[in-house]
């Protein structure tokens, strides 16, 4: 299964974005919440997984399979 925190990570880091520009990117004033949940803290919502999901050009479902949501 999956882990968001390992996943988001290498995404992010593919598109060559730091966490303070996906933060910017998804309307996220700190990227603090990213960071977050790259250590497996936290989850994004479903209005920011839709909003990560656009600018990692990915679908939502890449973010939470099935078994995941």
């Amino acid at each position: 299964m999956k882990k968001i925190h390992n996943w988001l990570r290498l995404k992010r880091l593919g598109k060559e974005l730091s966490q303070v520009e996906l933060a910017y990117a998804i309307g996220q004033k700190s990227h603090s919440y990213i960071s977050q949940w790259e250590s497996g803290l936290g989850k994004p919502s479903d209005e920011q997984c839709a909003a990560i999901a656009g600018v990692l050009e990915c679908s939502v479902q890449d973010i939470w399979p099935e078994e995941e949501a």
